[in-house]
């Protein structure tokens, strides 16, 4: 979907290991972010960003919050500085803290972000049910909001019980969101596309030069060899007979592979990548869209039955070359050990917790 930037809440990865599962599940082209719950298992939150866009993690608040968690994000977009909170408020369910604490702290912090320079946007699961507006919890929270001229984007159901849990947040003097709507359904949340008023980073660009030297003719290329000065009248120097013979060589491989430059944009290449994954990714395209459209809950379970075979897919695709890949290695032990490198992405983007 050509998205810049991905904030995922309950991640559920420890932080012995997270890191590392994360950069597995990395794109090439993005760096990872990782703040791992503490103590518990559960929880956590990830973001993972284009290598485009300059980002720096800080800790914004004096004392960890016990009602939230919270990962915060400068990102840098031409110039353009965004604050990026991801926020994950456990559910009523599992009350490790009341319901009050997680109102003053949230008070606190959206006081603190109100007065604070540059553009701030919050997004996340605050496992509210703001789709119900007589629910005295929500009552308070969107007063809240009201009252820090904040506003709430989501519209529509973001869990698949029909609530709206997942929430973007920013605040109104900003005028940062230019939209904010419900997509695909991921798990039992759908995720939220939100669409920010800031120039996108273009597209890192690469520059090479290179020569066609499969359309040089052989017989004129030696008999032009044979002519240069290096050949016919060599110095008796070692310096000028250095630069008899690469000024030389240069000249006839000039006149016949004329020296050629091309600039192209450096995209992520998947090399599991396949034509039928193309066709599969197309078709679940379009009955998302249908879903879009009409809300009808037929054209959900299709949508969601064309998700999982893509999502099968993948994976039967991804196996299939990392197995061809192991075998040719065969029985050296240096190629194996730069797959294994490639597969665990040890020297790809990096992580932060």
């Amino acid at each position: 979907n050509g998205f810049d930037v991905l904030a995922i809440t309950e991640t559920w990865l420890s932080a012995e290991r997270g890191d590392d599962d994360l950069r597995m599940l990395c794109p090439d082209g993005f760096n990872v972010f990782h703040s791992p719950m503490m103590g518990r298992t559960g929880g956590g939150v990830a973001v993972l960003a284009r290598d485009t866009i300059d980002v720096t993690t800080f800790d914004s608040l004096d004392s960890t919050p016990k009602s939230f968690e919270h990962m915060v994000l400068s990102l840098t977009i031409n110039a353009v500085c965004v604050r990026l909170i991801v926020v994950y408020c456990p559910p009523k369910s599992k009350p490790s803290v009341p319901f009050q604490c997680l109102m003053k702290e949230l008070a606190t912090y959206l006081e603190f972000l109100s007065v604070s320079s540059g553009k701030v946007i919050i997004v996340g699961d605050f496992n509210l049910h703001i789709d119900n507006p007589d629910d005295s919890n929500v009552i308070r929270f969107v007063a809240l909001l009201e009252s820090l001229s904040w506003v709430q984007h989501v519209k529509g159901a973001t869990h698949i019980r029909g609530h709206t849990l997942n929430l973007v947040i920013s605040r109104s003097s900003d005028k940062l969101v230019s939209e904010s709507f419900i997509s695909v359904l991921i798990s039992d949340h759908f995720a939220v596309v939100t669409v920010v008023r800031a120039h996108r980073q273009a597209v890192p660009m690469k520059s090479i030069s290179f020569r066609s030297t499969s359309a040089i003719g052989l017989d004129r290329f030696e008999s032009d060899i044979a002519k240069i000065p290096f050949v016919v009248s060599p110095s008796d120097f070692l310096d000028d007979l250095f630069n008899q013979y690469n000024m030389g060589t240069r000249d006839v491989l000039d006149q016949h592979a004329p020296l050629k430059h091309r600039r192209f944009a450096v995209r992520p290449v998947n090399p599991w990548f396949s034509g039928e994954i193309y066709q599969a990714r197309r078709q679940m395209r379009k009955f998302e869209r249908v879903w879009r459209r009409r809300r009808l809950e037929i054209d959900k379970e299709i949508l969601l039955h064309h998700k999982n075979q893509l999502a099968r897919l993948v994976i039967d695709s991804k196996l299939t070359y990392f197995r061809t890949k192991m075998t040719e290695c065969g029985p050296n032990r240096k190629a194996l050990y730069r797959l294994l490198d490639r597969c665990l992405l040890k020297e790809k983007g990096h992580s932060s917790s």
